[in-house]
């Protein structure tokens, strides 16, 4: 039955590989013809503006299509124009950032581990001029595909660890969920961990920290998934790193000690009192109604600087198109200020994955719309989108890259859209 618990794991959704494979880059030979795409402009004065903007933006896609397929990681423009890339071999780049010194480090998706146990073991990869390598030892962590963020000395990461219902110490409440009319037998933690020399020196559970009224994996059919973490951020402060957490299946982002373990505050969910932060100005969100969910399975929630917060939220399951917000926090009144609403302009549902973040000093936010037919749009610092991408439905080059992927699905374009700065050993795209 464990292996049951791999079909919540890729953002409840996903197409996954028995085996792990190293992943090989593709040189195109001749022409690199890669994913087509449909662009829109939606402000034409403000798109020359962001022309002239030196800022690339990467992605890598088609997220979810056959594991004998080839995926593009491919870098735009700063207004959208596809610009350069390579092919990745067999194997799916998730999570991904670019370093100092313009090459990148990204998860891969992962196996199932020897024996049939329904465990994660991403690698963590380096791509740069030389090509690509898995970085030795890093399979073994067991780490999930969802978040990676690297320093001089190691990274933070997330794993999900399997609890087995028949240990005594298990969360009774998890364990009573029930599968078709089955009571589960396991289901996953979610752990943030530190990395350093490939062994993990901090870690914090949110089954050990957070309350059993936190999940609530039945509105996303993931009874061993309770909490699915997708994003970190690790900030700074004075008292040692504070984590900022997205979990999904909480509908939930939360900010943590990571040196006491203490939720400091969490925005969204079931309301936990004394640690839940109040919204202050709701009408902010235009259509959030009193009783209304926040947030639905969101995604990268993040900290910019000067107290500023940014999530994607999906608005998972509840009717409504995706959008992103930034806000601020009020630790002492246990409230949340919404600055910034940035909604999709073509007002689509997003049903999993999702990206936000900014770029040019904050000039600019970009969106990648998650498993959406939106792709992605930059917007300006107000809120006004200016420019959008998005995968090309009727191309024929696109429709072979996600042969017998299904629905909307098949037009997600990456897990992740981020921001940065033009990588020279890329393949100039014809």
């Amino acid at each position: 039955m464990r292996w049951l618990l791999w079909l919540s794991v890729v953002c409840a959704v996903g197409i996954l590989t028995a085996l792990a494979v190293k992943l090989v880059v593709i040189d195109p030979a001749a022409e690199n013809v890669g994913m087509q795409f449909t662009r829109t402009v939606h402000d034409s004065a403000m798109v020359e503006e962001l022309a002239a903007s030196p800022s690339a933006i990467f992605a890598a896609g088609p997220l979810l299509r056959p594991a004998d397929q080839r995926q593009e990681f491919i870098e735009f423009t700063s207004d959208l124009h596809p610009r350069a890339s390579v092919w990745v071999d067999r194997n799916y780049v998730y999570s991904f950032e670019q370093q100092d010194d313009l090459s990148f480090k990204f998860l891969d998706n992962g196996c199932l581990l020897p024996g049939g146990g329904g465990g994660l073991c991403s690698a963590v990869n380096e791509l740069d001029a030389d090509g690509l390598r898995e970085v030795d030892g890093t399979r073994e962590l067991e780490l999930d595909l969802h978040e990676l963020l690297s320093d001089d000395r190691g990274f933070w990461a997330l794993r999900y660890p399997v609890i087995d219902c028949a240990d005594e110490d298990t969360s009774p409440t998890n364990c009573a969920r029930e599968v078709e009319g089955v009571p589960i037998d396991s289901f996953m933690d979610c752990e943030v961990v530190r990395v350093e020399d490939n062994r993990v020196v901090a870690s914090w559970s949110a089954l050990a920290s957070l309350p059993d009224t936190d999940p609530r994996p039945e509105r996303f059919g993931a009874m061993r998934d309770p909490y699915h973490c997708n994003s970190i951020d690790i900030i700074d402060s004075p008292e040692g790193d504070r984590a900022l957490v997205s979990m999904r299946h909480t509908d939930a982002i939360y900010e943590i000690d990571m040196t006491t373990g203490a939720v400091i505050w969490k925005l969204g969910g079931q309301h936990w009192e004394g640690v839940s932060l109040t919204l202050v100005n709701p009408e902010a969100l235009g259509d959030l109604v009193p009783g209304e969910e926040l947030l639905g399975g969101q995604h990268d929630a993040r900290y910019w600087s000067d107290g500023l917060y940014s999530v994607f939220d999906n608005g998972s399951l509840l009717e409504r198109p995706a959008r992103a917000f930034t806000f601020t926090v009020d630790e002492r009144a246990r409230t949340a200020t919404v600055r910034t609403l940035f909604e999709d302009p073509a007002a689509e549902p997003s049903t999993c994955t999702g990206s936000f973040a900014a770029f040019d000093n904050a000039r600019y936010w970009v969106a990648g719309w998650g498993c959406s037919v939106s792709g992605v749009t930059v917007f300006n610092d107000e809120g006004t989108p200016i420019v959008s991408t998005s995968l090309d439905s009727s191309a024929r080059r696109n429709l072979e890259l996600t042969d017998r992927v299904f629905g909307e699905l098949r037009w997600t374009l990456s897990y992740r859209v981020t921001p940065g700065e033009p990588a020279p050993f890329l393949i100039p795209r014809s």
